[in-house]
This record gives structure tokens, sequence and C-alpha cells, in this order.
């Protein structure tokens, strides 16, 4: 029982953690031997990222309201715009269905535990950890924006990195016909 709370402590706490932490996408094609020990993660290539043009419009308007914001969510906010601004935008209708997007249910797996989990990445307001409902100012959601399955992402948590490997995109509302999530 002390392991499954411990779990779900470590989980909560990747979900609080600063989004200015340290983050890098890991190519899904040249990741072999970087996540069996075999190569230096310090070497790893970051990959560019993919977001929709609607999604990058709502998170914009998400920036520009940061005006009455603390201290820690003004460097939230930091932590996505500069996933923002490495981003290629395409049309919400010509996103390739593997990519997460806003308002998507992902399937993750930390690399080094085995344990896999699915999160929605969802706007600051419908954020609810209990519900699996993930913030994209969260540092797992600032990271995972935009990636695809196959992916790594490696984030700075309380207790050291972590690496989620981004399994499967079960749900996207683009692929569903419902982008306007």
């Amino acid at each position: 029982m002390n392991k499954k709370v411990n779990s779900l402590e470590k989980r909560k706490n990747a979900m609080r953690t600063p989004s200015s932490a340290s983050v890098r996408v890991l190519n899904g094609e040249d990741q072999g031997s970087k996540l069996d020990g075999g190569g230096s993660m310090d070497r790893c290539d970051i990959r560019e990222i993919v977001i929709t043009d609607t999604d990058l419009k709502r998170l914009r308007g998400l920036l520009g309201s940061a005006n009455g914001w603390n201290a820690r969510d003004k460097e939230h906010l930091e932590g996505l715009k500069v996933e923002l601004n490495r981003a290629t935008v395409v049309p919400s209708d010509s996103i390739p269905p593997d990519v997460v997007t806003m308002n998507s249910e992902v399937l993750l797996t930390n690399v080094d535990t085995k344990e896999s989990m699915v999160w929605w990445l969802v706007f600051p307001q419908n954020a609810d950890i209990d519900q699996r409902k993930v913030s994209i100012l969260a540092p797992i959601g600032t990271a995972i924006i935009g990636c695809r399955v196959g992916d790594v992402v490696e984030l700075e948590v309380p207790s050291g990195k972590t690496r989620l490997k981004i399994d499967a995109v079960t749900f996207q509302p683009e692929a569903a016909g419902r982008s306007l999530l």
C-alpha cells in the first residue's frame, strides 16, 4: 500500500513542479541506446514539436492574461512560452493523429520504473489531478505538448530527473473531428 501511495505522490509532484525545469524531447528514432543506459542523455537530440494553429492562438491568449498572475504562475507561463516559440505550427485539420494537442488523452510510461499512466492535457482552469487532467502549465503538460508517439521527454521533478515515453495518443480532438474542444 505504501508503494502505491508513494507512486501517486511522485506523480502529483511531477504535475506541480515549475515548468521552467529542464525539459528535453528525445528523438523517437534515435533513443534505443539512450533508454537502456547505453548512451549519454546529455547528447540527446532536441526534436521540434508540432502545434495546431488553434491551440497556438488559445495558448497565446493564456500567455497574454498573465498580468494578474503571481510569480510562480508567471514562471509556468514562461516555460510554455519557450515551448511555443520552438514549435512548428500547422492547421488543425493537418495535425497528425499521433501528436499530443490540447485536450488529448495520452498514455505515458516512466522509462525507468516502467509504470504506465494516462493523462488528459487541459487548460489550467480544467486541471484536476484526481480526474487525471493535467494543466498545460504543469511541467509534464508543457513537456508533452506537440510531441509524438514514441518521443521521450525528460524533466526535472523534486526526486530528480524523470523520463516519460509517449506510448499512445488515445484521444486527440482533431483526429475525432472535435478540434474546438
